[in-house]
């Protein structure tokens, strides 16, 4: 990534913002956070950008200091204890599994159920908080 190119910069800041004090990268635009997959989600909900813009933006998202991913906060969380809104993501209701406390939207969690605990559809893990 060349740091005295401005117009990358421009980019860079108008599609993510970081949170250093909690280590989170969110996708401005779309008010998600920077997963381990968020390639694939510039290539799917950022076709406007180039190749060399989508390296850029995850080149400038691997150098962030002390980043951590979605998943890795997400786990230092507890929904059973109040917190501060994060800047930049959206408050929603969400879900709850009942095996190890990993929150999150429904899709999400249906994710994590089946791939953490082998959930399969006639198994309920899962409440809403």
């Amino acid at each position: 990534m060349n740091i005295n190119d401005n117009s990358l910069n421009t980019l860079i800041s108008e599609i993510i913002l970081y949170h250093s004090k909690i280590g989170l990268a969110i996708c401005r635009p779309c008010k998600v956070a920077c997963s381990k997959n968020f390639e694939r989600h510039l290539r799917r909900f950022h076709k406007s950008l180039t190749l060399n813009e989508r390296r850029t933006i995850l080149e400038y998202i691997e150098l962030l200091p002390n980043r951590r991913s979605i998943e890795e906060v997400n786990s230092s969380y507890s929904s059973t204890r109040e917190m501060d809104m994060i800047e930049g993501l959206p408050v929603v209701s969400g879900f709850k599994c009942h095996k190890c406390a990993f929150f999150g939207l429904k899709s999400t969690m249906i994710n994590h159920c089946q791939k953490q605990h082998r959930w399969t559809a006639n198994q309920s893990n899962i409440k809403v908080f």
